[in-house]
């Protein structure tokens, strides 16, 4: 997972480079994010966008598609598209680049007078390989798949092989530089690189590559902010235990006062049912613990009477924790 996070960021990186070298080149301001006391705004133009948002379909990254796209975000009053753009459809034979798409969208997008944020689909898209070229699927020998415990190949690419990592970023630069060319007013105001990197039926790469990072201690480096991480985590499950129970109450209440119950009463009644049942389930662990405890009794004697009296059936024990006759 470390080194799939790298690879991940790898193409973040090249979406700034090539996105500080458009900027030095264009009269529009490239969007940006700005956080100021506490606050934070996407910029577009110099400008805050509210962005109004609608996904298509993951199937809907072809020309022919995008009609039945731009009514249905006029109707609902979208300003902004989340589309996916395909590695298969970008780079369908190794080494040979097609925009098609990308080039229909910009000019679509800006008769329609929609933004765009993009979503590129590459070595992983929900955690499969679906999006990428046949030639990328085909090889392993060169793009590895990760391993299962049984040494086995998985369906998801290994993050741990250069190459991969390589071919994917190709493609996806291309993908940036054609913008930088060819879309100066910044149709496009995000990019999205990878879509749900991950695997699953694994927690990870069992390969011998992945195995050696993984016996490797934490970077000391990483320590403070994992644990950070940790104790923050702790409290919001925490928080989010507390907040539930106030959700339930309120749900109660709610139910209560569409019986036409008054609010007050309403409050008692909720207050005395949660008192009630918490009573009612002390009363029941300790009964299902006596219970526990009887029927435990009984097996014991139960067996020391049946190697007395071999024959003595009805000694077997009938609770419920000790159904297994020894």
């Amino acid at each position: 997972m470390v080194r799939m996070k790298k690879m991940v960021a790898g193409l973040a990186l090249s979406v700034s480079l090539i996105a500080g070298i458009a900027s030095a080149q264009t009269t529009t301001e490239v969007p940006r994010i700005v956080s100021k006391g506490g606050r934070h705004a996407l910029m577009v133009d110099g400008s805050p966008f509210l962005m109004l948002g609608a996904q298509v379909n993951n199937s809907s990254n072809y020309p022919s598609a995008l009609a039945q796209v731009w009514p249905v975000l006029d109707r609902i009053h979208a300003n902004t598209v989340e589309i996916p753009i395909a590695w298969q459809q970008v780079e369908p034979v190794e080494g040979r680049f097609d925009m098609t798409f990308l080039q229909t969208l910009l000019e679509q997008a800006r008769v329609h007078d929609k933004r765009v944020v993009l979503l590129w689909f590459g070595t992983w898209k929900n955690t499969a390989p679906s999006y990428t070229p046949d030639w990328f699927k085909a090889d392993n020998r060169r793009f590895p798949r990760m391993k299962l415990k049984d040494g086995t190949d998985h369906y998801v690419h290994s993050p741990m092989f250069r190459a991969t990592l390589e071919a994917d970023k190709r493609a996806f630069v291309e993908v940036m530089k054609y913008l930088k060319a060819h879309d100066p007013q910044n149709t496009v105001i995000m990019v999205q690189p990878e879509n749900e990197v991950g695997s699953y039926r694994s927690p990870r790469d069992y390969g011998a590559q992945a195995e050696a990072v993984f016996a490797k201690p934490v970077p000391a480096e990483s320590r403070p902010r994992a644990e950070e991480a940790g104790r923050k985590l702790d409290a919001d499950v925490r928080e989010t235990g507390r907040s539930c129970v106030q959700y339930v109450a309120h749900c109660a209440l709610r139910r209560r006062d569409r019986r036409g119950g008054q609010g007050d009463q309403a409050t008692a009644d909720v207050r005395q049912r949660i008192a009630r049942g918490a009573v009612e389930r002390a009363r029941s662990d300790r009964g299902r613990k006596r219970r526990a405890a009887a029927g435990r009794a009984r097996h014991l004697e139960g067996g020391r009477a049946r190697a007395r009296f071999p024959g003595a059936r009805h000694l077997r024990p009938r609770c419920g924790p000790c159904r297994a006759v020894p």
